[in-house]
């Protein structure tokens, strides 16, 4: 502190004028880059949540079209391909559970796989025919390999 005291009044001003100017810099820039890092943090999520938000509306707008076909491939199963459908009376056991046989053209249903597999090999479209089983449904018939 004694070698600063015995430099003249010009090199005291100087180094405390520097002192000054290199407090007053790093302050300007410490607050720069946080007003800086805060815009970019805000432009980047508002960019993700654009980016998000298209995401959603055309996941959105795929799923209502897959809905959409799987209503139609549901009600072309049902109308055209199981059309006579008839519940009978007796039962039949399969997979270990007893079910009401279902026939169609008078042929039973259960564990027959060619109204399935001909509505696949039409629609590309995997079918599954459930009959119910006490308090359960049991899949009898189904294009699922």
């Amino acid at each position: 502190m004694k070698a600063y005291k015995n430099r003249t009044v010009k090199v005291q001003m100087i180094t405390i004028i520097s002192l000054c100017l290199l407090l007053g810099f790093s302050t300007i820039a410490i607050l720069v880059y946080k007003n800086i890092s805060q815009v970019l943090l805000e432009r980047t999520l508002s960019e993700q949540q654009s980016r998000i938000s298209a995401l959603a509306t055309t996941l959105t707008s795929q799923f209502s079209t897959y809905l959409d076909n799987a209503k139609v491939l549901e009600s072309t199963f049902q109308h055209s391909y199981l059309q006579g459908l008839t519940i009978e009376s007796n039962k039949v056991s399969t997979a270990g559970f007893q079910v009401l046989d279902a026939s169609l053209d008078g042929r039973s249903v259960i564990n027959n796989f060619a109204v399935v597999d001909k509505f696949y090999a039409d629609t590309g479209a995997i079918s599954t025919l459930f009959l119910k089983s006490d308090n359960d449904f049991l899949r009898v018939t189904t294009s699922l390999k």
